[in-house]
């Protein structure tokens, strides 16, 4: 589990990092990261 919250913590600052970068792409772009969290939590 340590790892896990190792893995969310990761991701959320690269969230935060790249936020001004998806907001500059078009909602397509966006979309598809959001699939990809979607396939990553899925599982």
């Amino acid at each position: 589990m340590q790892h896990s919250s190792r893995f969310i913590g990761i991701f959320y600052i690269f969230l935060f990092s790249a936020k001004k970068y998806f907001y500059r792409k078009n909602f397509y772009s966006f979309h598809k990261i959001n699939y990809i969290i979607y396939e990553i939590y899925k599982r």
